[in-house]
């Protein structure tokens, strides 16, 4: 992605479209609202909250930022771990990551999107989400190749990370997660596994284990 996209992409204002279910929500700013995944008491705090995170912060600083560091620092500076023993820690967290970039392409948007394959084979190699997530995991892992320090604090944060998954998990037979999945994300209220008129699709798509590696 060359530097004057980036710039039309993420700082050119939007039209009107973009915001307008932001519009749409903000006429019942005083509603209150029930339990919800965004932990908000009003609509007004839930869709300024969204609107902040999403349209100024993720894609007007973060991916700006994270571009300008791929670009002209770990294009040039980056490594990925060796298969040393000393790395095992490293290696384990950018395979994890791997593989949840591709079965969150796969086991979650895949199936509640309009869209056919290639659209979500092109978008796990170089969609916004996974550049996002795999820049972080690069700035991550050049930090604490590189720094004594960093190294072991990532290594008891991982440690830390399995022995609360272990304590958490390990004496349930099955470990069940739901989805917070809909194509309108604007519906603060939302609470659902997937709709239901994909069903179809998932069941195909989960036969055929394309999201397996």
């Amino acid at each position: 992605m060359k530097f004057t996209k980036v710039i039309k992409k993420f700082f050119v204002k939007k039209n009107n479209k973009e915001y307008a279910p932001f519009k749409k929500l903000l006429a019942e700013e005083d509603k209150s609202i029930e339990w919800n995944i965004y932990e908000a008491k009003t609509v007004h705090e839930c869709v300024n909250t969204m609107k902040f995170v999403f349209c100024t912060f993720k894609r007007k600083l973060v991916v700006p930022g994270l571009w300008l560091i791929d670009k002209l620092i770990l294009k040039k500076w980056y490594k990925e771990p060796s298969k040393e023993s000393y790395n095992t820690n490293l290696n384990i967290f950018s395979k994890a990551i791997e593989d949840s970039l591709h079965e969150w392409t796969w086991a979650f948007l895949y199936p509640i999107n309009n869209k056919n394959k290639d659209h979500f084979r092109k978008f796990e190699e170089s969609g916004d989400g996974p550049y996002i997530t795999r820049v972080i995991k690069k700035i991550i892992l050049f930090v604490v190749k590189n720094d004594t320090a960093y190294r072991e604090l990532m290594n008891i944060i991982m440690h830390n990370i399995a022995r609360g998954m272990i304590k958490e998990y390990s004496d349930k037979k099955e470990v069940k997660h739901l989805f917070y999945s809909n194509k309108n994300v604007y519906d603060v209220n939302y609470l659902h596994m997937s709709n239901l008129i994909h069903e179809d699709k998932k069941k195909e798509f989960v036969k055929e284990e394309k999201w397996k590696k």
